[in-house]
């Protein structure tokens, strides 16, 4: 594997050895002055979240293609290869096999500040944001609802070839409750509210379907008791603004 040259050019295919690990990436002997440098994220299309040791091992022969050469003043490079970029990229069919729209199985894999990554049955990766987990709660975290390794079902939103990407949302697999509000409640339907909790101007209920609405203080009697939270009251719809998902309630007589 000698050569006469002090490094490769980019996009050279050759055969390397991986002599040690570094710092998470991987060292390897293609047989020129300069040794390679192998990432994780060279290494596979889709499991580069995974340490490098539990894909190669020492001793362990490549084939690899040459992504990046940095000579240095005395002769020798920096040099960078990728063993992902000799096999066909699979992040090229990846819109056919998770259509915009379409459902997909995965597990939980990881938590991230503002979300979970699931690791789906075909291999990619997809990140269901905290924003994409409840209708009714904004302030819903996935790593409250979900656990490692639980099975859940998801609705692909956007799949990004270019930057290896899928975002997918946990919420869109269930009815939008503030959508089909008006289906189950018609405005003057009467129904039974949980008492969510408590405001100056009114008292907040919580509808059989999940959401929300508020009881004014003017639509109380004053002969009405004082309501605590978990109390049922009976009450009518009044109003209902989708757009701001508000529904005013009133007593129902």
């Amino acid at each position: 594997m000698k050569n006469d040259l002090p490094y490769p050019e980019v996009g050279t295919v050759l055969t390397g050895r991986i002599v040690s690990f570094r710092d998470g990436a991987a060292m390897m002997d293609i047989g020129y002055r300069s040794k390679a440098l192998l990432t994780p994220n060279e290494l596979c299309w889709k499991d580069e979240l995974r340490p490098i040791e539990e894909h190669v091992a020492l001793d362990d022969v490549l084939e690899v293609v040459v992504t990046k050469v940095k000579p240095k003043s005395d002769g020798w490079a920096f040099v960078k290869v990728s063993y992902r970029k000799t096999k066909p990229n699979p992040w090229h069919t990846a819109a056919d096999e998770h259509p915009i729209g379409s459902r997909a199985k995965g597990t939980v894999e990881h938590f991230i500040n503002f979300g979970a990554i699931i690791k789906l049955k075909s291999g990619f990766r997809a990140l269901v944001h905290n924003a994409q987990l409840s209708w009714l709660d904004p302030k819903a975290k996935a790593s409250s609802m979900f656990q490692i390794g639980q099975e859940i079902e998801v609705i692909i939103q956007l799949v990004d070839m270019d930057k290896r990407r899928i975002h997918a949302s946990y919420k869109q697999t269930t009815e939008d409750p503030w959508a089909t509000f008006l289906q189950h409640f018609p405005i003057g339907s009467v129904t039974t509210g949980i008492v969510d909790r408590l405001a100056e101007f009114g008292t907040f209920l919580r509808l059989p379907n999940g959401c929300v609405g508020l009881l004014h203080k003017s639509q109380v009697l004053p002969t009405d008791p004082p309501f605590s939270p978990g109390d049922s009251v009976i009450v009518v719809i009044r109003d209902f603004d989708s757009q701001k998902q508000r529904i005013a309630l009133g007593r129902a007589q």
